[in-house]
């Protein structure tokens, strides 16, 4: 095959993947609590939620002597909650990359130490409403 046929080529196939993903929204997902060891939902999903329950969170708090703490918190439409806290660096940074439309997803161990923390943006995510 001639390279300008490989390039053609590629850029179809990239088109065409792009035209099947157009428009795609994600389930309406709400914030889910599992056997006391991890949570996830979306920021958006959680405040358009119609109970006052759903909840999902993450806060930095950073102190002039240097010490910054994360607290992720979380509550399902079925008053389950979880909360942990980590000074670890890598999940303060990957909390700093949270915006008002975030998946969060957080395992802790059982002490309550957040192991483990995700943060996804989507188009596919429904957006917070007034």
């Amino acid at each position: 095959m001639k390279p300008h046929n490989r390039i053609v080529l590629g850029l179809a196939c990239t088109l065409v993947g792009l035209s099947a993903w157009a428009g795609v929204r994600g389930d309406s997902r709400q914030v889910v609590v599992e056997d006391n060891w991890r949570a996830y939902g979306t920021l958006s999903t959680a405040r358009n939620s119609t109970d006052s329950l759903q909840a999902i969170s993450c806060a930095i708090s950073s102190f002039d002597s240097g010490y910054s703490i994360v607290s992720c918190s979380a509550r399902s439409s079925t008053g389950q909650s979880l909360i942990c806290t980590s000074l670890n660096p890598l999940i303060i940074e990957t909390a700093r990359a949270i915006n008002g439309d975030s998946y969060i997803m957080f395992t802790l161990d059982a002490e309550g130490n957040c192991t483990s923390l995700t943060v996804m943006q989507s188009s596919g995510f429904e957006p917070k409403q007034p």
